[in-house]
């Protein structure tokens, strides 16, 4: 199921994030930066979002557990974030998460968004399958050598 996030799910996001983080990121970005992740601080973080009023958030849920979540922003229409639980990939949550964002959006008359993705990350394939157009590619030393972000954009959400 997907839902809009309430505040008592920032528990259940943060150790999605988390462990999405630990499972897709190994390798290739630093160590130290996965080493510092951990869901206590996450928590925290995620509280810090669901407050606030520009960030629309949602969840994925399977047997009344967060499994997935995404989120954007309202102001500038950029994709945050998008996680999946490893053993929940690949059964549509995604795409349901995207739908849902891209609806609120639209609402909010968007008529195109953005996202940010490692370059090494094998999600690239899912933006690119979603319809994204490669925009940008920049260096980003900071997460680990020959790290490069990827800025994808949709420039029509109906077709997302």
């Amino acid at each position: 199921m997907i839902r809009l996030a309430r505040l008592e799910d920032a528990q259940g996001i943060a150790t999605v994030h988390v462990h999405a983080w630990l499972t897709t990121y190994t390798g290739i970005v630093k160590e130290e930066i996965l080493a510092r992740m951990n869901i206590e601080d996450r928590t925290t973080l995620w509280t810090r979002h669901l407050n606030d009023r520009d960030q629309i958030i949602y969840v994925f849920e399977k047997d009344d557990a967060v499994v997935g979540f995404a989120s954007a922003t309202k102001s500038t229409s950029n994709v945050l974030t998008l996680y999946i639980l490893k053993d929940y990939q690949g059964k549509g949550g995604g795409k349901a998460l995207l739908a849902a964002l891209f609806k609120d959006l639209m609402d909010l008359n968007h008529q195109e968004a953005s996202v940010a993705v490692l370059e090494a990350n094998n999600s690239k394939l899912f933006y690119e399958k979603m319809g994204a157009s490669l925009k940008k590619r920049t260096e980003v030393p900071g997460y680990g050598t020959g790290n490069v972000l990827l800025t994808y954009t949709w420039n029509e959400l109906t077709k997302a």
